[in-house]
């Protein structure tokens, strides 16, 4: 398989391994076309998202991959409380992996984490769904 696959299935291997505020089972997907309109519960899928590979030396390179984790919640309620639960699980995530090792794959290394949206007002406002995008950019060196 590809690096960022393996990479991409081994964060999801770590976020169902951990025990967060809210219940779920992540998966691995491309395209995460889940019908907004019959949405039900919490989504979280990781998605390989970009690999970047730049000359470190004349014999190494330095690989970058990034993971984009959605966070998907059709909510039965539109307000601040129920909000700030699903934006303060996006950071526990980011939290989580930030500075972890994946299990499954040792060789890569957490460099940068980025959560945009914190959560998508028109989404939220139209479909009553939460949705935000948790980003971690892993370096493999070869």
């Amino acid at each position: 398989m590809s690096v960022i696959v393996d990479i991409a299935d081994a964060v999801v291997a770590e976020l169902n391994d951990h025990s967060f505020s809210k219940s779920f089972t992540a998966t691995r997907e491309y395209l995460p076309t889940h019908d907004l309109q019959t949405l039900t519960g919490l989504k979280v899928v990781a998605i390989p998202s970009e690999t970047s590979i730049a000359n470190e030396s004349r014999s190494n390179t330095r690989d970058e991959h990034r993971i984009e984790i959605g966070v998907v919640a059709k909510l039965d309620a539109v307000d601040a409380e129920t909000i700030d639960g699903y934006v303060a699980l996006c950071e526990e995530i980011a939290d989580y992996l930030k500075r972890r090792t994946l299990t499954d794959y040792e060789n890569a290394r957490p460099i940068g984490v980025e959560i945009e949206p914190v959560f998508d007002a028109l989404t939220l406002d139209t479909h009553r769904v939460f949705l935000s995008v948790v980003s971690i950019t892993y370096r493999v060196l070869n």
